[in-house]
């Protein structure tokens, strides 16, 4: 199976692959497009020089997500508050394919959000065919672990 990832997977369909959407976040958050422009930086890491961006998960609301996002696809979830998971539960059918990004270079804070309350339910809770947990290149074999032993079984770096 291939996936289509965004911003890609917003707007690039094919027969033979599953289209990912940009990630959806419980309450909208503001910007225009033409922002990105302006939170591209060039950073050094400890790999060396990169491109980063930090357009700071902007999105219609989750609301807007579950219109826009067919149950053929993935949406892309993601929670900012300890309370995010549990809402966004109660929000989407068991039936959607779901992919609970947790991989959220661009905002100001970088939270453990598989911490948060309801983290751990999805794995039982979804009936679609996928449950991905998208995770930062950079994760370590622990946060690994932890998300394999909530349950999950694919996982997306």
């Amino acid at each position: 199976m291939f996936f289509i990832s965004a911003p890609f997977g917003n707007y690039l369909k094919f027969k033979n692959a599953i289209s990912v959407t940009g990630t959806w976040t419980v309450n909208p958050r503001p910007g225009l497009a033409k922002q990105i422009i302006k939170t591209l930086r060039y950073i050094k890491t400890d790999a060396g020089w990169s491109w980063r961006n930090k357009i700071g998960l902007r999105n219609a609301g989750l609301n807007e997500g579950l219109l826009r996002t067919s149950y053929s696809n993935v949406l892309s979830i993601a929670a900012l508050e300890p309370s995010d998971w549990h809402k966004i539960k109660l929000a989407i059918s068991p039936d959607r394919n779901v992919e609970l990004n947790i991989s959220c270079p661009n905002l100001d804070t970088h939270q453990d959000t598989t911490s948060f309350d309801g983290f751990d339910q999805f794995p039982n809770h979804m009936r679609g065919k996928w449950c991905i947990v998208k995770i930062p290149p950079t994760s370590d074999n622990k946060l690994v672990d932890k998300i394999v032993d909530a349950g999950y079984n694919t996982i997306h770096a």
